[in-house]
């Protein structure tokens, strides 16, 4: 649960530190990530944890029913 917690911390401090807060239109994660790029933010990521994070996992959906809503 550290791991989980402390990765979550690690991202919500980078976009605290490298953020665009001038433009609250801009204050989102996925312009900080195209502005600095995925690679960057991953790098931070793993600076800021200590450690190596895992490949990303293929998601597959098994049907397209939703039942909300």
């Amino acid at each position: 649960m550290d791991t989980i917690l402390d990765t979550c911390v690690a991202i919500v401090t980078i976009e605290r530190d490298f953020g665009d807060r001038a433009n609250r239109r801009l204050v989102r994660m996925k312009y900080l990530i195209e502005r600095k790029g995925l690679d960057w933010f991953r790098n931070e990521v793993e600076t800021r944890v200590e450690r190596k994070l895992d490949r990303p996992r293929h998601l597959a959906w098994k049907n397209g029913k939703d039942y909300l809503g």
